[in-house]
């Protein structure tokens, strides 16, 4: 499904738990091929927070795609069954936060562990992007059954691209 969207990059900093990366996930469609690189529990979460993930989602350009990399920031996911944001609302009487940070698959490359780092293909073009996006809210149980979509794309088009996880342990 294709989709027209304007340029949104929000920068923050990002901080994930070390603890060992679930087996990428690769999403192929006509824009882009999307690989959910890692899911983590989030280190350092801001003030009221008790909770959060970390995602890292490599995005490749088809070499059909033109333009400036697109997205519609991740802002919500859902874990067994239930938005997120819900279960922040309920938990914590207010709306989870969401921090987006964008890098090149090349400088993300050269600035994580060895775990991520092993990830990332060698084969990673120029133009390849790592979104990594922090939410933070209610801590959440590990292992439960969670699903999120992102959409991303090239120029004034995006796709979505769903993934299923299961909470990681701490």
């Amino acid at each position: 499904m294709r989709r027209r969207s304007f340029l949104l990059i929000v920068l923050a900093t990002v901080t994930a738990h070390p603890t060992q990366a679930q087996d990428a996930m690769i999403r192929i469609g006509d824009l882009s091929t999307v690989t959910l690189l890692a899911v983590r529990q989030a280190r350092e979460l801001p003030k009221g927070a008790h909770g959060g993930l970390v995602f890292h989602f490599l995005i490749e350009p088809s070499p059909s795609a033109t333009g400036a990399f697109t997205l519609a920031e991740l802002r919500d996911f859902t874990v067994s069954g239930r938005k997120f944001s819900a279960l922040s609302a309920e938990a914590l009487e207010r709306k989870p936060e969401s921090e987006t940070i964008l890098t090149s698959a090349i400088d993300f490359k050269s600035n994580v562990g060895p775990d991520l780092k092993r990830l990332i293909p060698g084969t990673a073009g120029k133009r390849a992007v790592v979104m990594s996006t922090i939410l933070s809210g209610p801590k959440l149980p590990v292992g439960a059954d969670c699903e999120v979509t992102v959409d991303v794309g090239w120029g004034d088009e995006t796709e979505m691209f769903g993934f299923r996880f299961r909470v990681p342990e701490e």
